[in-house]
């Protein structure tokens, strides 16, 4: 909560949030979508709690879905508002949330899923010229704020970090080794030797 009240109090209101999702049964989501939304919903209820104690941030917030069969959630209040799983398909209503009280309520976008790079076709490819030109300036605009992911990268498992003001970090783990990596690039290599056993 503290990087999204920071980045709000430097006047960032459109906001996208990573958060890392767990299930410590299951190392996959047989469940799709659907599993994820269950363990991603006391976590945004708990960060909603907490930022409708700030002031100005204060107020009753409703829940409902944009789009039920994609688990597109959205929690609002007059100004506050949170959006889980945005999709693209959701980017023209997702605009008009973030457009409340004339641009000044706080919007956060947690966990979207679009992909805007690194495809052949990216996400926004099968809607209108003009719509998906919108579309992808909007998706551009919004600054994440906080982020916690793990990735697969060439057999080793990376978890990215920022958490603003703050720049990107990159955590990784080698047997034995342990290398930090900081938004400038410098990193820190910590050795770990075995113990003897006798």
């Amino acid at each position: 909560a503290l990087a999204v009240q920071r980045a709000f109090a430097d006047g960032i209101r459109l906001q996208t949030v990573e958060i890392l999702l767990r299930d410590n049964e299951m190392s996959a989501w047989p469940g799709g979508i659907q599993q994820q939304f269950r363990v991603a919903l006391p976590m945004i209820e708990s960060l909603l709690m907490q930022l409708k104690r700030s002031p100005g941030l204060e107020g009753r917030i409703t829940a409902e879905f944009l789009d039920e069969t994609d688990c597109v959630g959205l929690w609002q209040s007059e100004r506050l508002a949170a959006v889980v799983f945005p999709t693209a398909e959701t980017i023209p209503a997702l605009m008009k949330v973030g457009d409340a009280l004339s641009g000044e309520r706080l919007t956060l976008y947690i966990n979207p899923q679009w992909q805007l790079d690194g495809q052949i076709v990216s996400d926004l490819f099968f809607i209108g010229y003009e719509e998906r030109r919108r579309s992808e300036r909007f998706a551009r605009s919004l600054e994440t704020t906080y982020c916690l992911e793990q990735r697969r990268v060439i057999g080793s498992e990376v978890r990215i970090l920022r958490c603003y003001p703050g720049g990107w970090q990159v955590y990784t783990y080698v047997e034995g080794v342990r290398v930090d990596t900081t938004k400038d690039g410098a990193s820190s290599i910590t050795l770990r030797t075995p113990r003897a056993t006798s």
